[in-house]
């Protein structure tokens, strides 16, 4: 029997002892029945939700009306856990596209686990582990099947975001989605491990009526699930990815695009000497290798975006197809859609930042043939990025060159690479040094130079200590510096004595009476000359 959390037996017993009904329900029982322990809890009680909150205040429980009355949906927090407790009910939708025009209380569990979207999701469990389970959700656990409670017209006409979670849970759980009465088509190269030969073709008229927060937050699960490549197959196959959905800014209401450039990349060909797939399963490929890494599921989904566009793609002296310089096209798009999904401006340049930048270890090794070193391309490579100010300090630079060598790696092993070990076995090499030399030499801020507070103490009175360490940070990023803080500390000690040197020769000049009129302007050029150098001193 499962041994529910102490939280979780702690509520339920309370309401039983106030003679309600209550089960745990919906994905939790899913992932119990899985073998996987379930992220939170949701209770499913015949107890109003006033009758609830009356329980939590006598148990001494804070309690969130998180959609209260209208929708029977409150939040009880036991021992710092929070876990949505939903009065049984049933529900009827009208225009809106995912919120219920109307509910009311169900007469029982079995009345309201018909309301719920797929079989799976339709089951519940009591604190015994006796499962309820009306509608074959154990069963289509065993077959890996996805399949919706009742019609599934009827279910995704009543809400249409469940069409993007039955992508998503096909993307997290490697499920088939079916549909025996249901449009379907057979989508995508017969011969990859991607063809859907049944792809739902949904009715996608009512996605205009959900809002982008709703369908982003299925599409960021779906990128980021364990079987990304099935859920974007089925996405793209069923007409998801061209539908379009409302987003709301400053009180109006505009309708978007999701993600219709994907379709494009479907059968789009390459040169056969470099890929064993099309763009589109080489996309699906990269993403299912590499980590489960919102940032770097974004930038694979969308790193081959430009190739096979007029002002990209020619052919090469084989007459095979090429697609030079594709990553800068496909930059520009996607810092578009990144926007219009309306993330962060911050999220938007790191995404677009893996993009533009996954084909610059081809660059370097292309340098290393040429006659330049690798190491001193990388740092070359380095220097560019600090002086585009995407990253602060050297730890997030450190963090975007890790991210990019995941990406690099994931694209380069959906191709014919992929298969070769000693050059993967070289990419990651090259991967770790790049990441090594943005850890040890290239400091961006002044906080990344290898300098102890009791070092300080070694820097002579009168040093304006912020442009001192400016002029350090240079000069390691120069590469004639190493950041090590006796070097640092030398490095400084050496510039101040020559600057005090030259200024001490200064004054002395000045005081000589029998100086000639060219020896006082050698004087003052050279006075201009020190100047123009570091500035350590305070003025």
């Amino acid at each position: 029997m499962y041994k529910f959390p102490f939280h979780v037996v702690k509520l339920i017993k309370a309401l039983e002892s106030h003679d309600y009904e209550a089960y745990v329900v919906g994905g939790a029982v899913r992932d119990i029945l899985l073998g996987k322990n379930p992220h939170d809890y949701d209770i499913a009680t015949s107890a109003t939700p006033e009758d609830a909150i009356g329980v939590a205040k006598e148990m001494g429980w804070q309690t969130i009306d998180k959609l209260g009355k209208n929708f029977g949906t409150i939040i009880i927090v036991v021992n710092g856990v929070g876990m949505e407790v939903t009065t049984f009910r049933g529900e009827r939708y009208d225009r809106d596209s995912h919120r219920p025009a109307e509910i009311w209380k169900a007469r029982n569990l079995q009345e309201d686990c018909k309301r719920r979207d797929f079989t799976i999701n339709a089951m519940a469990m009591d604190l015994r582990g006796i499962l309820y389970d009306f509608h074959g959700g154990r069963e289509d656990l065993k077959k890996g099947i996805l399949r919706t409670v009742g019609k599934a017209k009827q279910r995704f006409e009543e809400d249409a975001l469940r069409m993007f979670r039955a992508c998503r849970f096909v993307a997290e759980l490697g499920f088939d989605y079916v549909d025996e009465k249901g449009k379907t088509i057979s989508f995508g190269d017969p011969k990859s491990e991607y063809f859907m030969l049944k792809c739902p073709v949904f009715d996608t008229s009512r996605c205009s009526g959900l809002s982008l927060d709703r369908v982003k937050a299925e599409v960021e699960k779906l990128i980021c699930g364990d079987y990304a490549g099935k859920g974007l197959t089925m996405l793209v196959g069923s007409g998801l990815a061209d539908a379009r959905c409302y987003i709301k800014k400053n009180g109006e209401i505009s309708v978007i695009d999701i993600l219709p450039e994907l379709r494009r990349l479907v059968g789009l060909k390459q040169n056969p000497k470099h890929h064993f797939y099309d763009v589109w399963e080489h996309t699906l490929r990269a993403m299912d290798n590499s980590p489960e890494k919102l940032v770097i599921r974004w930038a694979l989904l969308l790193h081959d975006l430009g190739k096979g566009l007029p002002n990209v793609r020619d052919l090469n002296k084989e007459g095979q197809p090429r697609d030079a310089g594709h990553e800068n096209e496909s930059a520009r798009m996607t810092a578009e859609i990144i926007k219009r999904f309306n993330y962060a401006p911050k999220l938007n340049r790191y995404i677009t930042f893996l993009v533009a930048q996954h084909m610059r270890f081809a660059a370097f090794l292309r340098d290393d043939k040429n006659g330049m070193k690798i190491e001193h391309s990388m740092l070359h490579w380095l220097r560019d990025v600090v002086s585009q100010n995407i990253f602060r300090h050297e730890e997030d630079m450190v963090a975007g060159c890790t991210d990019l060598v995941k990406v690099y790696l994931a694209d380069m092993g959906a191709t014919v690479a992929g298969r070769d070990h000693r050059i993967m076995e070289e990419g990651r090499e090259i991967g770790a040094h790049l990441i090594q030399l943005a850890r040890t030499k290239m400091p961006i801020s002044t906080g990344d130079l290898n300098l102890a507070e009791t070092d300080f103490k070694k820097i002579p009175e009168g040093v304006n200590l912020r442009n001192a360490l400016a002029y350090l940070v240079k000069r390691v990023q120069a590469g004639d510096l190493a950041n090590e803080h006796r070097a640092l500390i030398q490095a400084l000690l050496n510039k101040y004595e020559r600057i005090q040197r030259e200024k001490n020769g200064a004054r002395k000049g000045k005081t000589n009476k029998n100086n000639s009129a060219s020896g006082g302007a050698r004087r003052s050029r050279r006075r201009v000359g020190t100047g123009a150098a570091p500035g350590l001193a305070e003025p």
